[in-house]
């Protein structure tokens, strides 16, 4: 009898330290991730800077089929166009080809990849609705009309103003539509961000007003 009380008094503190070890990696493991991902994310906007910064002068094909390809970097086997930078919501990520798992892990993924920034088409990106405030499209509800987006590629910064913020079915593949003659974004993400049923589309166009602003190395240091 003493024996059992002693063996199930010793079982006690190692049940209690195993749940304890337990409940620290289940925090721990979340986070090491987020740090990774953020490493991953400088690693390529770095990567991309110093890129861009090397082909400065380069001249851009006229080619429309040409154009496209010449403003993707290989950062480490990831295809990087560039960044969006929304400083109302605190967001500065790379913009990487593709919305699938991969980029858009650790960045913005370009939908259509043969459209560009600035010109007269639907710049479409995609992003995840992450639960840290401030990474991916967490924040994406709290763009107003009027709230600046800005777009930067090998040619050229843009800048965008919101227009409108609605919810869409997600098979709504209506709002990846160009309009005629106008250069547009649109940002896509998930919509509530737990259990989502719908898309959050916010809609932006090109600032006239703002111009646009040929990137040069002096604005990438």
């Amino acid at each position: 009898m003493l024996k059992a009380v002693w063996q199930h008094s010793r079982a006690v503190p190692i049940i209690l330290w195993l749940l304890l070890v337990v409940g620290s990696l289940m925090i721990a493991v979340p986070r090491i991730d987020e740090i990774m991902q953020e490493q991953k994310q400088n690693e390529l906007l770095a990567g991309w800077t110093a890129q861009s910064r090397a082909t400065t002068d380069a001249p851009l094909p006229h080619s429309a089929q040409e154009r496209p390809n010449a403003l993707w970097k290989d950062i480490d086997g990831i295809p990087v166009m560039g960044s969006i930078t929304i400083a109302k919501v605190g967001l500065h990520e790379p913009l990487l080809k593709g919305a699938d798992p991969l980029p858009l892990q650790v960045g913005i993924g370009v939908v259509e990849e043969d459209r560009l920034p600035g010109e007269p088409t639907n710049f479409v990106l995609a992003g995840h609705r992450s639960l840290k405030p401030g990474k991916h499209f967490n924040r994406l509800g709290e763009l107003e009309r009027g709230d600046l987006i800005e777009i930067e590629s090998a040619n050229g910064v843009f800048t965008y103003s919101v227009e409108a913020s609605y919810l869409v079915d997600p098979d709504d593949l209506s709002v990846l539509d160009s309009r005629p003659g106008e250069a547009d974004l649109t940002l896509i993400t998930c919509h509530p961000m737990r259990n989502p049923t719908h898309r959050l589309i916010v809609k932006a166009t090109l600032d006239q007003e703002r111009g646009t602003q040929v990137a040069t190395v002096e604005d990438k240091k």
